[in-house]
């Protein structure tokens, strides 16, 4: 019982005795609430002959007598480690810092399974082991500490977490897409964007061209000629093709020459010289000490003490070396010939290009080819065409040109009315007749 020693308790110990009922005994003979009575943890139910053992293990001579207060801290031990060494045994009567309860005994001892053990980093305060005392049915449980957070809780938390960064990168992506939308229709809409005006077909012009050309006799040298003088002999040529003569060989390109050369390279190597003894201060396990409170709950409390730990690291030092290195130097180059050619072939040239136009407010005759009058070994294969309309906008403040082929050219009238598309920047993207929608 808290704040006495020195006292005797006579009990009649029944067969269907426990520890809590034993407390309850105890309780009733100092008029103390049962909560100041620190026996054992229970409740456990012993016979008469297993309460005499264990009393007798703890220095109790008679059966029926407990010294309360001098033996009651031996029966903590039963919750140690079956190896565990106890070093002191001792009453105390003071406030734990770290719980807030009254400490009325503490029994120290040390666990050689946690010899070298170090303290968990994850948390400052290590987390004891609360053992409560069962004391009556109304009596009420000490509150044991809160137990670590659990997996799901822990992935709860995460997921809340990542929903918020989650959240605020989605209002992000939001952002840039609606900017993105703007930007494109924008764009759109000063590239494809387009409104519409009336105008008169004021003039309608064209042109043709024809391009003459003349087969004249070319001659060519290099390595590659249309076939080879015997290709040439054996009328294995075409006929263009008028002669073709080798102008023997020559160097065409130049191949290197490498040799492999051997040099000694100087380098520094990293050895093991030997070994230097490294120290520094860590916290390791010193003992546990189990702490008695006034409430009738006990912990498990580890003490960590500082302590020098040192281990035998290598050291190095560098070690000049050499070696051989095989390298590939060019030391010159060799020339490599082919055979070279000379010949002549017939290709078309082109003369000067003849153009006829016109246009329709002139009158005269609709589009003509112009008139060519080729020589010996001339033709006329290149001819081209070029058709235009001339609009001008309603009120006669812009003229708009639209290329068309030979057919829309011929179909358009001088004066007919024509609904014009524009673009944004006011250029001509289309045109419809407005008698035919009539």
């Amino acid at each position: 019982v808290a704040n006495l020693s020195g006292y005797t308790v006579e009990l009649d110990i029944e067969e269907t005795d426990t520890l809590s009922s034993l407390v309850f005994k105890i309780a009733d003979v100092f008029a103390v609430p049962t909560t100041q009575v620190g026996l054992a943890h229970g409740p456990r139910r012993f016979t008469p002959e297993d309460l005499q053992s264990r009393l007798r293990s703890l220095g109790v001579e008679s059966g029926s007598c407990l010294t309360l207060i001098q033996h009651g801290l031996g029966l903590l031990r039963e919750d140690m480690p079956p190896t565990a060494r106890v070093v002191a045994d001792e009453r105390a009567n003071y406030v734990d810092p770290v719980t807030g309860k009254v400490v009325v005994g503490k029994v120290t001892y040390v666990d050689p399974a946690m010899a070298g053990s170090r303290p968990p980093p994850s948390s400052a305060v290590p987390s004891f082991r609360s053992i409560p005392a069962q004391t009556s049915k109304k009596s009420k449980r000490a509150k044991a500490p809160s137990p670590p957070r659990s997996y799901a809780a822990r992935r709860s938390d995460e997921h809340i977490s990542h929903k918020n960064e989650s959240g605020s990168s989605v209002g992000a992506l939001v952002l840039a897409g609606v900017v993105f939308v703007l930007v494109i229709s924008v764009a759109v809409w000063f590239g494809f964007g387009s409104y519409e005006v009336t105008a008169v077909l004021a003039d309608a012009t064209w042109e043709r061209s024809i391009t003459p050309e003349r087969s004249e006799l070319t001659e060519h040298e290099g390595w590659a000629p249309p076939c080879t003088p015997y290709q040439y002999r054996n009328w294995q040529r075409g006929d263009d093709v008028k002669w073709v003569e080798s102008q023997g060989q020559r160097i065409h390109h130049y191949e290197p020459i490498y040799e492999d050369q051997w040099t000694v390279e100087h380098y520094t190597e990293q050895v093991v010289s030997g070994q230097q003894q490294r120290c520094h201060t860590a916290q390791v396990y010193s003992h546990t000490d189990v702490l008695q409170f006034a409430d009738g709950t006990s912990e498990h409390r580890p003490v960590y003490k500082d302590e020098q730990v040192c281990t035998m690291e290598p050291t190095y030092e560098s070690v000049p070396r050499t070696r051989n290195m095989r390298t590939s130097v060019q030391v010159g180059s060799d020339p490599i010939y082919r055979e070279y050619y000379r010949w002549a072939v017939y290709e078309w040239h082109r003369l000067r290009t003849v153009i006829a136009s016109g246009r329709r407010s002139d009158g005269g005759n609709g589009p003509y080819w112009p008139d060519v009058h080729l020589g010996r070994w001339e033709r006329a294969n290149i001819r081209s065409e070029q058709y235009s309309l001339m609009f001008e906008e309603s009120g006669g403040r812009r003229l708009y040109t639209q290329h068309v082929d030979e057919r829309q050219w011929r179909k358009a009238g001088i004066g007919d009315h024509f609904r014009l598309r524009l673009s944004v920047f006011g250029n001509l993207q289309g045109y419809d007749l407005l008698s035919e929608e009539a």
